[in-house]
């Protein structure tokens, strides 16, 4: 990717995507938040900051695995180390995923879920990334990913959110950023699904088969990272 040297925004110029020289990576909200600057000439303002513990290592039991998916960390990272990526993979006839739950606070708020692809031809399945909501009302939101092409394709989007992706290399950084408008809420889940399905935005618990994860970030408010936030 290089060093960013311009402010980007997405499609839609509603979310700070990269932040330049002369754009802070912060979002001004009200509330109670972990992100928070309690005191100082920047008080009220949250930083940008992961909130997924670990985002690398997907084996971990914090990483739930629905489905009897599995990740094997055995691949190039987006970052070059080796055995950082991994391979996740959908072994049969159900929807399969891995998934970290983070409690988030009651209230109305912006969150951005990011999470890297590897590049490959593979058009015979289709990945997908998912910002889930959970609480009271379920909010779903959902992105589709062509790991040759890099096009992504959102469903359940509401009017601000988005669905996006970048070339970082041998890599795709995907991203879903969508508000969690029922403040009863209290959890969102991040779900990565190697093979949601075989044909292009449509769903199907027979497809099966694999793709390479790294990093996956979840931050909250409308301005995400220029580099990633890396927990273990």
């Amino acid at each position: 990717m290089g060093t960013v040297t311009t402010t980007v925004y997405d499609a839609k110029q509603l979310f700070l995507k990269h932040a330049g020289p002369e754009e802070p990576e912060v979002v001004y909200r009200f509330g109670n938040d972990i992100n928070k600057v309690d005191s100082g000439p920047t008080k009220g303002v949250y930083a940008a900051g992961n909130l997924i513990a670990l985002s690398r290592n997907f084996a971990d039991s914090s990483w739930e695995k629905t489905n009897s998916a599995t990740a094997v960390a055995n691949q190039i990272g987006y970052d070059g180390r080796a055995n950082m990526a991994s391979t996740v993979s959908d072994p049969g006839a159900a929807f399969s995923s891995i998934r970290y739950t983070v409690d988030i606070a009651q209230e109305d708020a912006d969150f951005i879920l990011s999470a890297f692809f590897k590049k490959d031809t593979d058009t015979s399945r289709f990945p997908l990334l998912r910002l889930w909501f959970r609480g009271n009302t379920d909010r779903i939101y959902d992105c589709f990913v062509n790991t040759a092409t890099g096009a992504v394709a959102g469903t359940n989007l509401a009017v601000d959110s988005d669905c996006d992706s970048d070339d970082w290399g041998t890599y795709w950084r995907v991203s879903v950023t969508a508000n969690n408008d029922v403040a009863a809420n209290n959890q969102i889940l991040a779900e990565v699904y190697p093979s949601i399905g075989t044909v292009w935005k449509a769903y199907s618990a027979a497809a099966t088969g694999s793709a390479i994860v790294d990093q996956v970030d979840l931050v909250r408010g409308r301005t995400s990272m220029s580099a990633p936030d890396i927990r273990a």
